[in-house]
Formats: C-alpha cells, structure tokens, sequence
C-alpha cells in the first residue's frame, strides 16, 4: 500500500535492454521447442533447467520505486526490497563512466534488466536493479550499496 506523500517512480526501459529481453525470450522459446522435439526426454531436462532460469530472471525484474518518508522500496516482480532511510548514508548520481570496471558476481546483464550482485574497483559490492544506463543513482547503506536507474529528483525533498 502506498501512502498519500509518497512518490512512486516507474522504471523506464531502455531500446537495448527491451531488444535483448525480447529477443533472448524468442531465442529460448525456439531452443526449448526443438530441443523437446528433437530428443524428448534430455530435451525436457534441459529446457526445464533454462525455463527455470527465467523464470528466476523475470521474478528479479525491477517494476518501480516507492519513495516515502521512511523508506525507500524498491518492487521487483518476485519480491520488494525496503531501505529504511535512517540506515541511508548518501545517494549519489552515477556517471555511465564509473561502470567501465564494473563485473557482475551473479545476475543479468540486461536479460530483464540488470539486476543483481555486481563488482567495481570505484564503488566496490553494490547490487543492481536497473532498466537502463541514465539516471543511474547510488543508494549506500550502512551494510549495502544499490544501484537503481532514476532520477535523482525523485529521491529529494524527503
């Protein structure tokens, strides 16, 4: 539920990572599909394992941010990741630049967005929910760091 002053931020998907989502999803269809009827029985294996696979993707796809007085949620179509803001250090803007050494621990590189563990020698462990590379924002916690793609106005006055 979300209250009268919170804001509610949508996510907004960039060209590429619609193509990308779109295209792996007719790719793995088509795979699935010849697999099983090519050789039924590892064909159903297999494809259980890759269906399984998105199926895992699409539950870590970002949907929206809510930003309230107390926290910061952020949805994903499986779960919500709540950040009290009393545990929030700073939020900063993230320059596409900064990402250059980024690698990802575990996670999507634009299949559904590119959600989850990352690594970078300038910002360290930070996990990512964002649809597109503008407009990223940096949320450090006292534990945790997040990255999410909006603008940062959308985080002020709060």
């Amino acid at each position: 539920m979300v209250s009268d002053n919170s804001k509610i931020i949508k996510y907004h998907w960039s060209s590429f990572c619609l193509l990308l989502t779109l295209g792996l999803t007719l790719l793995f269809v088509f795979i699935i599909y010849k697999m099983i009827h090519s050789n039924p029985i590892p064909g159903c294996a297999i494809s259980s394992v890759i269906i399984g696979l998105m199926v895992y993707t699409i539950l870590q796809c970002p949907l929206y941010i809510i930003n309230s007085r107390k926290q910061i949620s952020i949805k994903l179509i499986g779960k919500t990741i709540n950040i009290n803001k009393d545990d929030i250090l700073f939020i900063r803007k993230i320059d596409k630049v900064e990402l250059n050494s980024a690698y990802r621990a575990g996670g999507s590189g634009g299949y559904f967005g590119y959600t989850g563990k990352f690594k970078s020698l300038e910002i360290g462990t930070f996990y990512m929910y964002a649809t597109e590379f503008y407009n990223l924002q940096l949320i450090v916690t006292k534990d945790k760091k997040y990255m999410v793609s909006c603008s940062f106005d959308k985080f002020e006055n709060e």
